[in-house]
């Protein structure tokens, strides 16, 4: 899942609730997303190994390791940025341990293509 400049894209499988019509599906990852803070989120984010991630409504059901990586803005010296988080990119595995060094780096740095130039 990827969340930047307000613009949702939502690839894999992901458990919804009972009721949920597929009209309403972004608005519920919207209003999830909001409950659990992302938005707000200033580091990078690694659980190896969390046990069905019941901490998150918003993970599929068996998630065994969550990466969120939060995209941030560019850096602009003439500029006071009072927030300066665009988003974030977020990956669950059903694998413990499931990214390495090397994956965190790549997502980071994926991240860092998303910045905007203000």
């Amino acid at each position: 899942m990827i969340l930047t400049q307000g613009e949702l894209c939502i690839r894999g499988y992901w458990n919804l609730p009972d009721g949920v019509s597929k009209d309403n599906v972004l608005d519920w990852f919207k209003s999830n997303i909001e409950e659990t803070g992302l938005c707000d989120l200033t580091d990078t984010l690694y659980f190896p190994q969390t046990a069905d991630a019941e901490f998150w409504n918003i993970l599929p059901q068996g998630t065994r390791s969550v990466l969120v990586q939060p995209v941030l803005l560019s850096p602009n010296p003439s500029m006071n940025y009072i927030r300066n988080i665009e988003g974030f990119i977020l990956l669950a595995s059903s694998m413990r341990y499931a990214y390495n060094e090397k994956d965190r780096a790549w997502i980071r740095a994926v991240s860092n293509k998303l910045r905007s130039k203000n």
